[in-house]
């Protein structure tokens, strides 16, 4: 077999290992990760990557809901519950000014 054919073969036998060695994992990280993923589903309904993806995205993420129809990223409860308590005193400042002006006039 000449040199040029022997390095190509070598080549694209040593890249297809390089490249698909990422796709599957030594088995005992593949166990460790499925008992992370079981522990924080037990513990707080979510994935470790949902955990990860909450973290970058800064709101609740879990994959799950993308399979309801539902969006994946949604606001945390309490900056609802933040957002719905600072509306009511916009509503209440608004309502106190208008009274004010009314009775200056």
């Amino acid at each position: 077999m000449p040199l040029y054919p022997r390095l190509r073969l070598y080549t694209t036998i040593g890249l297809s290992t390089l490249f698909l060695s990422g796709c599957a994992a030594p088995p005992a990280f593949q166990v460790i990760s499925l008992a992370l993923d079981g522990i924080s589903y037990l513990t707080t309904d979510k994935s470790v990557a949902d955990h990860g993806l909450s973290l970058v995205a800064q709101e609740d993420c879990k994959m799950l809901r993308g399979l309801k129809g539902e969006d994946i990223c949604q606001k945390e409860p309490e900056e609802i519950e933040e957002i719905e308590e600072l509306e009511v005193v916009i509503d209440k400042a608004s309502i106190d000014s208008g009274k004010q002006s009314a009775l200056t006039e």
